[in-house]
């Protein structure tokens, strides 16, 4: 059974249907020049958008645009689209009232605006079908192309386009997201960036009325600089054709995706908010996995999942697990947690264990997997030494290893060692070269604000600078090794 198809005032006209597979999104998340259609004395108006590009440098030309205005906080302002000193235009942002909205498009379409991006809400998701159709007449009767409605728009670290008013991010990154939600879209940005993981594109996408999220599949497949790609979708128009750009795209790189509407209550919610139809959620998830995607089923998972392969792509050669702890419960409860997602954590070789055995005492430490290193492992010499020696074993596919750097400081002072969270960092970077996935868990003991500093601290570090995937909540760790692990399947068949 295949998910279910959305009423048909989801569907586009035929004809501007078929422009769709020859749109180049390039000069979206590229352009030279931009209007703001609708901006006013009003912050919350497109003036926020003007602001907006102000303070992420953006290098085009801005040009806002409201007949009823000739200046705002001493910037010039334009009556129309077509009025002398307005250039040709790559990207129109329209803030006018939902019924004002097809009659600019129709002034984008004269122009020649490539792209326009409607902030405007009030169509299919407010009830008014009569709007949301004249608004499909409207798109389908010229070149531009329409991002939303609904949707905040788009932002590129590189060209500095922005829609977040008093937020400068700097950090590139590799990630490119689509949302279908303005709140989703700018949390996981602001979320990602304190943790020091830039993404590079990032789409509010809104009701999707035209450009879809097959088309943004698509132009991040092919886009060098996209290495991970992430959605937060609650409808999608064309299901075969979603499905479709999302086997095309899974073959070349990983595809997380959260899917809202999981109950009744949030599946109402879903049409409300996009005015689509969000469709059965076991269906559709079953779908998405059959082509490829990694599954998260909130936002939390849906960060953690996007960080960690920011950082490092590389898949495990097999569902083999080594656990290496200092202290035994931790040891036990991550191995409950990583078995109960269908992972392995076998016994290491008896070679292994007696290297291991060579220079760490067997007192209240355990060689076998999970491996307990006791106080021994607070100690960096040993800790690199022995999860060396781990990630080399021929039973091991994949390391989860846990440090606390909030208790970084007492061990300092009692073993005399300092700069410990260096010392591990080195570590770590001598066991990487080994050449298997190497997964941090941060276990944390305190939410103190100084040990939460720490934390946050030695997770930047792991995260910036030798490409460690970090994530403080073990389940979110082997749900995300368990689907890597399907998803290394899923290529070997695809491409055989």
């Amino acid at each position: 059974m295949a998910p279910a198809s959305p009423a048909k005032t989801q569907t586009p006209p035929e004809r501007h249907r078929n422009l769709k597979n020859r749109a180049d999104l390039h000069a979206l998340f590229y352009p030279k020049n931009i209007a703001v259609i609708g901006v006013s004395h009003n912050p919350v108006s497109g003036i926020k958008y003007v602001k907006a590009h102000e303070i992420s440098g953006f290098p085009g030309g801005v040009y806002p645009i409201n007949p009823k205005y000739r200046e705002i906080d001493g910037r010039k302002i334009y009556p129309a689209l077509e009025a002398e000193g307005v250039p040709d235009i790559d990207m129109a942002i329209i803030a006018v009232p939902a019924a004002n909205v097809p009659a600019v498009i129709r002034d984008c379409h004269k122009k020649g605006v490539k792209f326009a991006i409607i902030f405007s809400s009030g169509f299919a998701e407010s009830g008014r079908e009569d709007l949301d159709r004249e608004l499909r007449q409207a798109i389908a009767e010229g070149p531009t192309r329409v991002v939303g409605p609904n949707g905040l728009g788009v932002y590129n670290q590189e060209s500095r386009v922005n829609f977040l008013f008093k937020r400068k991010f700097e950090l590139p990154g590799n990630i490119s997201f689509i949302g279908q939600s303005g709140g989703t879209t700018a949390r996981l940005l602001m979320s990602l960036d304190s943790i020091g993981i830039g993404m590079h594109n990032v789409v509010s996408a809104g009701n999707m009325m035209d450009v879809s999220m097959a088309d943004f599949l698509r132009y991040f497949k092919d886009e060098s600089k996209t290495k991970v790609i992430v959605l937060y979708m609650e409808c999608v128009g064309n299901g075969r054709d979603f499905l479709a750009a999302l086997r095309e795209t899974t073959r070349v790189k990983p595809v997380i995706i959260w899917k809202s509407g999981q109950s009744d209550v949030g599946a109402t919610a879903a049409r409300s908010h996009t005015g689509g139809l969000a469709g059965s959620y076991q269906i559709w998830v079953s779908a998405l996995r059959q082509h490829g995607a990694i599954i998260a089923d909130n936002f939390e998972e849906m960060r953690d999942f996007a960080a960690a392969l920011a950082v490092n792509q590389a898949l495990p050669r097999g569902n083999r697990v080594g656990i290496v702890v200092s202290g035994g419960g931790v040891g036990v409860e991550i191995a409950d947690v990583v078995r109960n997602h269908t992972l392995d954590v076998p016994e290491l070789t008896p070679e292994t264990q007696q290297k291991l055995a060579e220079f760490i005492p067997n007192i209240n430490t355990s060689f076998r997997n999970p491996v307990d290193l006791g106080e021994y492992g607070y100690v960096p010499h040993y800790y690199g030494r022995a999860l060396k020696i781990i990630t080399e074993d021929p039973n091991v596919d994949v390391v989860l290893t846990v440090r606390e750097p909030e208790r970084s400081p007492w061990f300092e002072e009692s073993m005399n060692i300092k700069n410990i969270d260096n010392l591990n960092i080195l570590a770590l970077q001598i066991a990487i070269k080994v050449g298997k996935p190497i997964y941090m868990n941060l276990s944390p003991n305190s939410d103190l604000p100084e040990h939460h500093s720490l934390r946050y601290a030695f997770r930047k570090r792991l995260l910036q600078e030798i490409g460690v995937p970090t994530i403080d909540y073990t389940p979110h760790t082997a749900k995300l090794l368990q689907q890597l692990v399907k998803y290394k399947k899923y290529l070997l068949q695809e491409l055989q």
